[in-house]
């Protein structure tokens, strides 16, 4: 199993997001400055990740390092509910700060899949309720889903020694880690590619934070009727 330092190891919510799509629809193509896990938690979708196409269903993971373009679409007769959950502060030993080291952003879970998907419904339950001390149940539960994945890691699906850092720099990171800390305010639209979310994502969905009618808006994807959706797919 990858290797995490407890020290380090403090990851930072973002927002959390989980949207639900029943007609064609087609995001927009987008990247972050920070870590993303979508978990495909009902039906199907297809993404467009690095100009290459994927079918996902329900049960897989798409974990998005820094810089990786991708966006989703829909299909007519098809329907699904993704979570989206933003973080940062994530680091494993011999590896860059804020990167999972897989070969691909498509995870699919075996061993692990069942207590993966059940955490993501503890992670809904919180998120809705919001009980007392919900946020660091939410952080928990996130350190929860990390873990299971990397407990499933084959090691065919990590990049070769060639991506770890040498010991002086994983000594650097370490001594950055304890120092920097990054909130929700030094995340600005010129340092950072939010989300494009669809139309069924209200402002009531998303925490961490809770964005105003105006910024979720700019977050959303376009829902296409059919003709046009075939019409931009064949662009």
């Amino acid at each position: 199993m990858l290797k995490i330092n407890t020290t380090t190891f403090n990851p930072q919510i973002l927002y959390i997001a989980d949207c639900y799509t029943n007609e064609p629809s087609i995001g927009t193509k987008h990247h972050h400055d920070f870590l993303e896990m979508s978990v495909i938690y009902s039906g199907s979708v297809n993404y467009n990740i690095d100009n290459q196409i994927y079918h996902l269903k329900a049960g897989d993971v798409l974990l998005f390092n820094p810089g990786i373009d991708h966006f989703e679409f829909s299909e007519d007769g098809t329907e699904n509910t993704q979570i989206h959950i933003g973080f940062r502060h994530f680091s494993l030993e011999g590896y860059p700060r804020d990167t999972f080291p897989f070969k691909t952003s498509v995870i699919r879970l075996h061993e692990n899949k069942t207590k993966f998907m059940e955490t993501c419904t503890q992670l809904l339950a919180e998120k809705y309720h919001e009980k007392p001390g919900y946020d660091l149940m939410l952080k928990a539960l996130l350190m929860h889903l990390i873990i299971y994945i990397l407990r499933d890691a084959d090691p065919e699906q990590l990049e070769n020694n060639g991506f770890k850092l040498s010991t002086e720099a994983q000594e650097k990171t370490k001594h950055s880690s304890t120092k920097s800390s990054i909130t929700w305010k030094n995340i600005t639209p010129k340092t950072s590619r939010y989300p494009a979310y669809r139309k069924q994502c209200t402002s009531a969905q998303l925490i961490f934070p809770k964005f105003s009618k105006k910024k979720q808006a700019s977050h959303q994807s376009t829902t296409l009727s059919k003709s046009a959706y075939h019409a931009r797919m064949t662009y």
